[in-house]
């Protein structure tokens, strides 16, 4: 069965002490909907586009609040090995649309979203395989 490896795209991070619009410089800049905050090398949080929306509808200044300030924490993740049936089921049981991959020594290294999981059903459904 397909296993999360082969869903994941390469995590992007940011600093805890990055401003929030060197965050949403990154988002943009990669074309993603949620990067993971580090603090002294390990994953403390993740940041989305959400929280961005959220973080402009109080109309705080970008550049002094930190990423720490809007992002959410501790991330949950998921071995690279694991099924992607039971990386849906993580999502689902905590209500969040983005997972942490971590390696063989539990480094968070990518990011499975539930946009991916759905969009490969979706083409599994219709014989095709994520990439073709």
């Amino acid at each position: 069965s397909m296993k999360v490896r082969d869903l994941t795209r390469p995590a992007h991070y940011v600093d805890a002490d990055d401003s929030v619009k060197a965050a949403a410089q990154v988002l943009t800049e990669k074309n993603v909907n949620a990067v993971f905050v580090r603090e002294g090398g390990e994953v403390v949080g993740i940041l989305t586009v959400r929280d961005l929306l959220k973080f402009a509808a109080r109309c705080d200044t970008m550049e002094k609040a930190k990423a720490s300030a809007i992002m959410s924490g501790p991330v949950l993740s998921i071995g690279e090995d694991e099924s992607v049936l039971a990386a849906g089921k993580l999502m689902e049981q905590h209500d969040i649309r983005h997972l942490g991959v971590k390696d063989k020594e539990g480094k968070i290294v990518g990011m499975i979203t539930a946009t991916m999981i759905s969009r490969n059903q979706v083409r599994l459904w219709y014989g095709k395989t994520l990439f073709e």
